[in-house]
């Protein structure tokens, strides 16, 4: 059930998302479901953080999962920075308000015994503002003149169902904004948190010319840069095939206010959550999916365009190179887009900048997959463009296995193992590719494309001698930490984070760590000592290779299911899409946070999968304002 202002007309279509106000999600007698299970009204401080909210019934996790997508839904239907839900239950109601960073949930109250509590909530609600509500403000109806602008200059990328042009305003350093018509969208978020990032081709009006447009919610975390900051970066220091900033900024009062109740007395289950803020640019090139090359050729030298420069030029690491992120400019040139996981090489020996992994999973190094915790370096990026050319050489090209697409790429791309602690590990597929040749096996080529072959079969071998070496670290640690032991280096039980090897600070195990986790710590010697190398047998290949002619891409994928995520957005969270799919619960943690309806707010940690389960966010108490209150239908 959904409410809507009363101008909206429902006869027709009783649903409407582009339109809803406020969700209501009813649960009838016949079908009960508990979602969420409130701690005792006299628990303690203790009793009530080790309390967990989220049911793990399968209706319970089931009715978390439709909330959730009913919300990213909603949220990918119009332009919102968050919502309110009402949850029914028999006589049991609840109030929900999700945003970029989770959900606050209340506690459930019997609305038959306390129909106050909901009329005070209808009440209130009705006397907000637009923005108040969730609406994001700076975002309006195009007018007659400015819809004839976009079907004249957007039909290239008009949506396949129908969606309302829009215009919206993208800041400028000077606190003016540009405004931009947006039709279709290219991408849309598929979770209700996280960066939920949304792209269109838009029209300038300022311009009078297509450019792309970009909607995140950044990570505020300490040591995040905006992504607009490092794409100037970039075009300031000359950096060949990234876009090219127009403009854009944060949007002023767009945050996520989650991680203000997370340190409170109330708190239930409490965890660390990430604040958020929404970021929106302009670029000036809108790209083209890799999938689209006309030839291997093309499509060889479109990922070799984006390789280069940037770690050169500037000293940055993309840190999630992946087949969404390299694109294709309309005359087929590569770009590297997506710079908001950037960064500075020297900024590396300051740790993990944020509570999960940056990346793609299908396209992470086999190192990173097998160690979350591990600080990303310029091998992994040159690692996740192998797997970049990979893929689609697997997918959409001709090659001897073909039979075993669906097998190669659920074995070698989506492998992951979860842990009892909810913790996700993967790699081994690619490992066991890469030193073994399993899955792919030896005999692996693509039909009559010598000099793709060669490409593959000298990646194969230098991510080989790769994995050899960072193997043989690990012996050496392994048998350091021995020694240590043999020599009495005792660790305290106080020792901070940097020493959970289980070593002391000057043990030589604790300085072997410290070699083996250096960016700089790879031999002259190995071909993936630096992109050189890799670069110039790239370029050899492109430039003297005889290559075939208009092999145009075929997808060979024929799991329609698998193919539908594959071809979706990266995940939020690093996640296998196999993981996705299954709405198994993951080892992200998240925050819901359950207020005492107008009082107190408890907070809880919940393990979701970003497609099925509601994520957390924050509480706000509004009093009466002066505004008049807006008319609703139900």
């Amino acid at each position: 059930m959904s409410a809507y202002l009363s101008t909206v007309t429902t006869s027709d279509n009783v649903t409407q998302f582009e339109a809803e106000e406020l969700m209501f999600e009813l649960k009838p007698p016949s079908a009960p479901a508990h979602p969420f299970k409130d701690p005792k009204s006299n628990a303690t401080t203790e009793q009530l953080f080790r309390h967990s909210f989220e049911t793990n019934t399968d209706a319970g996790i089931l009715c978390r999962g439709q909330i959730a997508s009913y919300l990213t839904e909603w949220y990918n239907r119009q332009h919102r920075k968050h919502g309110f839900v009402v949850y029914i239950a028999n006589d049991g109601m609840r109030f929900i308000r999700a945003d970029r960073s989770g959900a606050i949930v209340s506690r459930l109250f019997n609305w038959r015994q306390e129909p106050q509590t909901f009329t005070e909530f209808l009440w209130r609600f009705a006397h907000l503002t637009p923005g108040q509500r969730g609406h994001d403000t700076t975002v309006r109806p195009a007018t007659a003149h400015e819809k004839g602008l976009a079907i004249l200059n957007l039909q290239s990328w008009a949506p396949k169902k129908e969606r309302p042009i829009v215009v919206l305003r993208v800041p400028e350093e000077d606190g003016r904004f540009h405004e931009v018509i947006a039709w279709g969208a290219m991408a849309g978020a598929d979770s209700l948190a996280g960066r939920a990032t949304r792209a269109w081709p838009v029209y300038d009006l300022k311009l009078e010319k297509v450019v792309f447009l970009k909607d995140a919610w950044r990570s505020l975390m300490p040591g995040m840069e905006k992504e607009s900051d490092i794409l100037l970066q970039l075009n300031q220091a000359g950096v060949r095939n990234v876009p090219g900033l127009v403009c854009g900024d944060d949007i002023t009062g767009h945050l996520t206010r989650t991680h203000e109740f997370i340190s409170k007395p109330w708190n239930v289950g409490g965890t660390e959550i990430t604040p958020r803020a929404q970021h929106r640019f302009l670029e000036d090139c809108v790209g083209k999916h890799l999938c689209h090359f006309t030839s291997s050729k093309q499509f060889m030298q479109a990922v070799y365009d984006a390789f280069l420069d940037a770690y050169e030029k500037c000293g940055i690491l993309h840190r999630d190179v992946s087949g969404n992120n390299v694109m294709m400019t309309v005359d087929g040139c590569g770009i590297l887009n997506d710079w908001d996981h950037a960064r500075k090489i020297s900024d590396m020996a300051n740790g993990p900048r944020q509570l999960s992994r940056s990346g793609t999973w299908h396209f992470m190094s086999v190192f990173l997959l097998e160690k979350p915790d591990k600080v990303q370096d310029l091998q992994d990026d040159m690692e996740s463009f192998f797997y970049v050319v990979l893929y689609h050489v697997v997918r959409y090209m001709n090659h001897n296995k073909l039979s075993e697409v669906t097998n190669i790429i659920e074995k070698v791309f989506d492998d992951y193992t979860e842990h009892a602690d909810g913790q996700l590990t993967g790699g081994s597929g690619k490992s066991g590719m890469i030193t073994r040749r399993l899955h792919i096996e030896k005999d692996f080529e693509v039909s009559s494309n010598r000099p793709l072959n060669s490409w593959l079969q000298f990646m194969l071998n230098s991510l080989k001698e790769w994995l050899s070496h960072i193997e043989s670290l690990d012996k050496s640690c392994h048998w350091a930490e021995e020694e240590d032991d043999e020599d009495g280096e005792i660790v305290s039980p106080n020792k901070n984070e940097n020493d959970s090897i289980g070593v002391g600070p000057n043990s030589k195990a604790a300085s072997c760590h410290q070699r083996a986790a250096s960016p700089l710590a790879a031999p002259e010697h190995l071909k993936l000592h630096n992109h050189r190398l890799i670069e110039a047998k790239w370029r050899a290949l492109l430039n003297k290779g005889r290559w075939p002619a208009n092999d145009a891409p075929v997808d060979h994928l024929s799991d329609v299911s698998l193919k539908r995520t594959h071809d979706g957005d990266p995940s939020e969270f690093g996640l296998p899409f196999k993981k996705r799919r299954t709405g198994i619960h993951t080892g992200s943690a998240l925050v819901n946070t359950m207020p005492d309806i107008f009082g107190r707010t408890t907070l809880s940690q919940q393990r979701v999968s970003p497609r099925n389960s509601a994520r957390p966010c924050q509480k706000t108490t509004q009093r009466s304002t002066p505004f008049p209150p807006r008319k609703f239908t139900l």
